[in-house]
């Protein structure tokens, strides 16, 4: 059983989509998250309590205006 969860979240023209992607090791659950592009980036443990959280510097407006450019 996983014990460390992913959760990433990217504006799509104007829509939120989440992700979710399971690891064993905390370490290995990290090294994912530090690589994501999303615009927000939470890693929980077995018990969705969050141990990292990052967001980008944009907004989702500032994503949709980039996107119909």
């Amino acid at each position: 059983m996983s014990k460390h969860k992913v959760k990433l979240h990217h504006w799509e023209n104007g829509i939120l989509k989440t992700f979710e992607h399971w690891f064993d090791e905390l370490e290995h659950a990290m090294d994912f998250a530090s690589t994501s592009d999303a615009h927000t980036v939470k890693v929980l443990d077995a018990n969705d309590n969050v141990i990292s959280s990052k967001q980008s510097g944009v907004t989702p407006e500032e994503i949709s205006i980039r996107s119909y450019a």
